[in-house]
């Protein structure tokens, strides 16, 4: 009876991570939280403050509920179209809320992990469930339709409430470029689009897109500026993600750290600061920042997580690990102004496709990042566990080096079509 419990808890633990892996897991619901963000929001204003309130307690209480767990635009043309846009602020606000879910969640998640004892880990569990069902009944009940919202300011503004089809950005171009007809009824002359194969969407087309499309969109159909942001983008996500695992396991044999020991950290040492560089991003500099102020943040962002890094490393005692976390601001800064400029790069038809190319960004890097950082650490972990953040550095340095680039060269020449 004894033997075959652990046996059904072990296989009950499976079909819940299958059950989650199956629906995307937390990458996912990122994805459909920006998307959510990027539709209230306009390239030149930010979404009224209800709104984003709404979107950003969602994400909050979502991350609050993972516990020990760490975890745009509607611009009016394909083209690229960075600078002057409050979207910025928005994404701010909304990723500020899920690093205060990561402040809130490893401190709830710390006392229940107190002595390590098995019922109250089975009671943080239950706790996880009841936040993630108030969570749902949020989202169901409470949280305005984007498409009601949008139709509301569309109508206030005397805009056409009708929603575009799903077209890929050469498409949009090819279209806008056609001359509008014009067909005279008495006195009164009516103009009207041509009409023409794009007009048309069959339903193939429009299911053509999926994860690779999403990927391609981002790196290869699309401008300059998008591919080197996205690459940008990727080489952070590896890096905040295996810092966040390897962390875990490197002040746990330097430090002697136990887990509400980490979760501590994770809360005030990296939730905190992190929460703050996303509130500067929302008050301060997201406001109608320009092309030039984006790209100089970026920067000063990659700038900041290398040497937050080498001040990990050269850390030797564990107070001086904890402040070196403080640098954690940098990354709070840093991410949500990505996201943002990376939506404010494609067309409102196709933020779908952008946000999914990040959620898989995100997921694909979440599985192999990890283990392979991992598995370096494991094997120098004897002669030299500091290796490892130096050869985070070293990767961060690429980040440097490509924002860099954005940001000497000149907006034009950057912001044009790869193909």
């Amino acid at each position: 009876m004894h033997a075959s419990r652990p046996l059904s808890l072990r296989y009950l633990r499976r079909l819940a991570s299958g059950i989650q892996g199956l629906s995307g897991g937390f990458a996912v619901y990122l994805a459909m939280v920006f998307a959510y963000a990027a539709d209230v929001t306009s390239a030149s204003d930010s979404a009224s403050s209800a709104t984003v309130s709404s979107i950003s307690s969602a994400t909050t209480s979502s991350t609050s509920s993972a516990t020990a767990s760490s975890a745009t635009a509607n611009t009016k043309n394909s083209a690229m179209n960075l600078g002057g846009s409050g979207r910025s602020s928005s994404f701010g606000l909304v990723e500020s809320m899920l690093y205060l879910g990561n402040i809130i969640g490893p401190l709830v998640a710390s006392r229940f992990a107190i002595h390590e004892s098995k019922d109250l880990l089975i009671k943080g569990l239950f706790f996880e469930c009841g936040v993630s069902v108030l969570l749902l009944v949020y989202i169901l009940f409470v949280m305005p339709e984007s498409l009601h919202y949008k139709t509301k300011f569309n109508d206030n503004n005397g805009n056409s409430n009708i929603d575009t089809p799903l077209l890929l950005d050469n498409e949009l171009n090819d279209t806008a470029a056609m001359p509008n007809t014009t067909v005279e009824t008495g006195t009164a002359t009516t103009r009207t689009p041509p009409t023409t194969n794009n007009d048309t969407i069959s339903v193939p087309d429009l299911r053509r897109n999926n994860i690779f499309s999403a990927v391609a969109f981002l790196f290869y159909r699309g401008s300059i500026a998008r591919c080197i942001l996205a690459s940008i983008f990727m080489v952070n996500f590896i890096i905040l993600i295996s810092f966040l695992r390897v962390s875990f396991v490197y002040t746990g044999l330097k430090y002697h750290w136990k887990a509400e020991d980490f979760d501590r950290y994770s809360s005030l040492g990296r939730g905190l600061p992190m929460a703050i560089g996303a509130w500067m991003l929302a008050g301060c500099f997201g406001h109608h920042s320009t092309w030039k102020v984006q790209m100089r943040l970026i920067v000063i962002g990659s700038a900041g997580v290398i040497i937050r890094l080498i001040g990990a490393a050269l850390a030797v005692t564990s107070e001086a690990y904890f402040l070196s976390g403080m640098l954690n601001v940098f990354s709070g800064l840093y991410t949500p102004l990505l996201r943002s400029t990376l939506s404010e790069s494609a067309s409102e038809e196709n933020q779908g496709l952008l946000l999914t190319g990040i959620a898989a960004i995100e997921t694909v890097s979440g599985i192999w990042a990890p283990l392979a950082f991992g598995t370096l650490y494991a094997y120098t972990e004897a002669t030299n566990p500091e290796f490892v953040l130096y050869t985070m550095a070293g990767l961060g340095c690429i980040s440097l080096i490509l924002s860099g680039y954005l940001m000497v060269r000149p907006k034009k020449q950057v912001c044009v079509s790869i193909l």
